[in-house]
């Protein structure tokens, strides 16, 4: 009895002593799990620090989050759902930047990484600054179709691929190359006109990159992709232009545009026997070229003996001159270039291309060498 009551002593006392070892494990495992948020919650904050306090589900439930524990935060107001996709923190700033990025996930939670869906139109153009922000949030992706919603339209095109994509402000957006091309069918020629200008002006663009989307995204019947080339070639023409080294070279020029001639460069170099030459205006694939003769830097002696000098290296790798001064007529000119091509001229012209003050070279007055 005596025994068996010491065991049952000793059974109490053990019994008790796991009693107390519950609760501090209890605590332990809680302690584990605040560890574990604080984590994810850092987590969370980073991410959605990078995308204007924006983050999606796949990226909750990377950082390890379930749909339960995503719950539980927008419970306690530490999340707050913005679509069954996308997902904010409280008090973020509600931006262009961040309405625009919401729109992409909202399409695409892997939008950043896989550049198939991105900002276009004239929400690209207002990314990178050449557009006013507008309310309707515009789209483009590569596959899927055309859709709206939510003040947000999705385009879909078959020309736009990773090439035509860039970040701007961690944001996926088409480049403005393609951005210009998108909104050219919903512009006057001369707000386009005014677009284009801006942007080579900046250097964020060259013709280059604009005459490559018109040649992919382009179908040569449509007026779009016909406004956008001839404002294209205008820009190329213009370039031309800004090459020319005195008025009377400029003059001459002109009237090759009025006359709606094309492949010309201007100061175009030709490598002879007796080294390099310079050539005014020239058309390389038909090597012919003018020469502009104004009396002021052509009429001493040296300057004769050595034009003579470089007509003959001219001639002797194939090369064909016309001699022009203030002197000669538009028609004659005009008649002579147009037989040295091969073609024949019917006295039709382009319309002028306006040369303002602001496309001279280094901003400067060319030289007056009329005369």
């Amino acid at each position: 009895m005596a025994l068996t009551k010491r065991f049952g002593q000793l059974d109490s006392s053990v019994s008790a002593g796991f009693g107390n070892c519950v609760p501090s494990a209890r605590h332990c495992v809680a302690m584990q799990n605040s560890k574990e948020r604080i984590a994810q919650t850092a987590h969370i904050v980073g991410q959605a620090a990078n995308q204007y306090g924006l983050i999606t589900v796949e990226q909750l439930t990377a950082i390890g989050l379930t749909r339960k524990a995503i719950r539980y935060r927008v419970d306690r107001r530490e999340l707050e759902m913005l679509d069954r996709r996308v997902y904010g923190l409280p008090g973020r700033a509600e931006t262009f930047e961040s309405r625009t990025l919401h729109a992409l996930l909202r399409i695409k939670a892997s939008a950043i990484t896989d550049r198939s869906v991105a900002a276009a139109g004239f929400t690209a153009l207002a990314l990178h600054g050449l557009s006013l922000e507008r309310d309707t949030i515009e789209l483009v992706e590569t596959r899927g179709r055309h859709r709206t919603y939510d003040n947000c339209i999705v385009h879909r095109s078959a020309g736009f691929d990773e090439t035509d994509c860039e970040i701007v402000s961690g944001i996926p957006c088409a480049s403005i190359a393609f951005a210009l091309f998108q909104v050219s069918g919903r512009m006057t020629e001369s707000s386009l006109r005014g677009l284009i200008r801006d942007a080579l002006q900046s250097q964020r663009v060259s013709l280059h990159e604009l005459q490559l989307v018109v040649d992919k995204c382009g179908s040569a019947c449509t007026r779009q992709t016909v406004m956008f080339q001839r404002l294209i070639d205008e820009r190329i023409r213009l370039a031309q232009l800004e090459k020319a080294e005195s008025v009377l070279e400029e003059r001459w020029v002109n009237v090759l545009i009025r006359a709606g001639v094309e492949g010309f460069v201007l100061q175009h170099r030709v490598t002879t026997p007796k080294g390099e030459r310079r050539i005014d205006i020239a058309f390389p694939e038909r090597k012919f070229g003018i020469e502009i003769d104004g009396f002021r830097y052509h009429s001493s002696a040296d300057h004769f003996h050595r034009d003579r000098s470089r007509d003959l290296d001219l001639r002797l790798v194939d090369w064909d001159l016309l001699h022009v001064s203030a002197a000669t007529s538009e028609q004659d000119f005009l008649t002579a270039v147009f037989a040295a091509l091969g073609q024949r001229w019917h006295g039709s012209a382009a319309p002028r291309i306006d040369t303002a003050a602001g496309h001279r070279p280094h901003g400067g007055r060319k030289s007056r060498d009329w005369v």
